[in-house]
């Protein structure tokens, strides 16, 4: 009896410990320190501002009103997938509660101190790329309660939130800005400045509180899109979007400014109510420019604009024929003040001011047998030098002209008074001149049009500019834009004259057949 005795009680000691285990170890986990894990994201997600997969860092304050030795304040950072704070920090149970809150500003270390008495901060103005946007979010997350058991695998959500307001700039260009023939494809707005804003701020961590402070500053935005739209039928309309980030304040009525340019025009936008901007929300700004840019302003002389680039000539704006400087104009062969082409109705063509058919039997327009000054392919009545004499049919000897004279000149003769083609010198000492800039444009000044754009440096004349459109020329009665020529008024010989070729690397001297057609650009002095 003695030996069983013992054994009955360790049967029955076994038992109990069997059916108690779960809650043995339950209680163990309960009372140990489990080690707090991470799970960040960045809720209201837009466009424009930062998004989770951007987030690689921000700071956190973790508190136990229970026990202070469970409190923590850190950096945590990004490693892959896995979050890291400093230096490990755990929950002292699965029931004790913690507050926490949490920050970042990009290029900003938060202190312990500033978590519990705030900070001053200053939104970058320069927000012109997404890089740059972003270092102007504010992400908080204010004072929040948990406990491990309430967390999924004992992760404490860390929800960070967007601490600023957004602002949708909507511009729409209306009708007046399109050229219905050609259409617009790029974006013409630049130089948009937001004013007006204040954009230094006091931060409360622990409440989120954000306090804007009395500091304006001019904002560039982000471009967002620009996107067409059809609301005429006639013509496309166009949308521009930017997005910026500011601080939450009141605006009141004309304290905001946006600005931008279209061309020559300048647009100014001024707020006619208050505008409330709240921390994580998007207010749109819609705003309308429907009258189109001036066209550039120019001087006049003798009833014709022109630039002044420093080398002593006023240079016409535009080809002689055209009314705009995008356009092409007339065509002229060397020597003939009259175009064969006209371009409503480019089938006709005209010789001694009548109209020619005989374009209908393959021939007529820009050939040696059209032009005004061929007696036939190989003799010339005017403008011909001693060194040609077989190749003259004019009266008496060669004339020995080199220039062409007021008479034969398309700029005088059209226009009138000292407008004159430029001489093959006038031309060269363009391209000889290094504070004379010449760039080729693919859509200069959103014309639609490409060509060339000489722009003087010099001293009194910096920045204006001269542009010289890609206007082909014309071969008997074709036209072609493989190549582009202007005329000077300076012979070679009985049968080419000099021009200059513009083309993507620059203004060439060049030579080519009198009677080819084309364009001409006035100058005077």
């Amino acid at each position: 009896m003695k030996t069983r005795f013992p054994i009955y009680a360790a049967l029955v000691l076994t038992s109990l410990l069997a059916s108690c285990s779960k809650d043995f170890t339950s209680l163990a986990d309960t009372d140990a320190p489990l080690e707090m894990k991470l799970q960040p994201v960045l809720a209201g997600e837009t466009k424009a501002s930062m998004q989770t997969s951007d987030l690689t860092e921000f700071w956190l304050q973790v508190e136990n009103p229970q026990d202070p030795a469970y409190n923590y304040f850190t950096k945590v950072t990004k490693s892959g997938d896995a979050w890291n704070p400093a230096d490990k920090m755990f929950w002292k149970n699965s029931s004790a509660s913690v507050n926490y809150s949490a920050a970042y500003f990009k290029g900003h270390d938060f202190s312990q101190e500033e978590f519990a008495d705030g900070v001053d901060l200053t939104v970058p103005a320069d927000q012109s790329t997404q890089e740059k946007l972003n270092s102007a979010d504010l992400l908080i997350l204010k004072s929040t309660s948990t406990t491990y058991q309430a967390t999924t695998n004992g992760a404490l959500p860390v929800e960070l939130q967007h601490g600023l307001a957004k602002v949708n700039i909507v511009i729409k260009l209306g009708r007046d800005f399109y050229d219905c023939a050609i259409g617009r494809t790029a974006n013409p707005i630049t130089d948009l400045v937001v004013s007006g804003v204040n954009m230094s701020f006091n931060f409360m961590p622990a409440t989120a509180a954000v306090t804007a402070k009395s500091s304006l500053t001019d904002i560039t935005p982000l471009y967002i899109e620009y996107k067409l739209t059809n609301e005429y039928a006639d013509c496309n309309t166009a949308t521009a979007i930017y997005e910026a980030i500011i601080v939450p304040q009141t605006i009141a009525v004309g304290a905001l400014t946006i600005t931008f340019k279209v061309k020559n025009g300048i647009y100014n936008w001024t707020n006619t109510s208050p505008i409330t901007l709240s921390a994580g929300q998007t207010v749109n700004l819609p705003i309308s420019a429907t009258v189109a840019p001036p066209a550039p302003q120019y001087p006049k002389y003798q009833g014709h604009e022109y630039v002044e680039l420093g080398d002593g000539l006023k240079w016409a704006t535009c080809n002689v024929g055209a009314n705009n400087p995008w356009d092409h104009g007339d065509y002229f062969a060397w020597g003939d003040p009259e175009t064969y082409y006209y371009a409503l109705t480019p089938e006709l063509w005209m010789k001694d001011n009548k109209l020619d058919y005989s374009i209908y039997t393959g021939f007529g327009g820009y050939i040696m047998d059209f032009y005004k000054y061929a007696s036939d392919e190989d003799h010339v009545t005017k403008y011909c030098d001693w060194e040609d004499d077989d190749h003259w049919s004019g009266t008496g000897s060669p004339d020995n002209r080199h220039v062409l004279e007021a008479i034969d000149d398309p700029a005088t003769y059209n226009w009138g008074g000292t407008w004159r083609t430029p001489t093959f010198e006038e031309w060269h000492a363009l391209t000889d001149n290094s504070q004379i800039e010449i760039r080729w444009e693919q859509n200069y000044n959103d014309w639609g049009v490409e060509g060339m754009v000489i722009t003087s440096h010099i001293a009194g004349y910096e920045g204006n500019t001269l542009f010289l459109p890609k206007a082909g020329y014309f071969r008997a009665q074709d036209r072609n834009y493989s190549h582009s020529f202007y005329w000077s008024s300076t012979i070679l010989n009985f049968r080419e004259a000099r021009c200059i070729e513009i083309r993507l690397l620059g203004l060439t001297m060049s030579t080519e057949e009198r009677f080819w057609g084309i364009p001409v650009r006035p100058v005077s002095n």
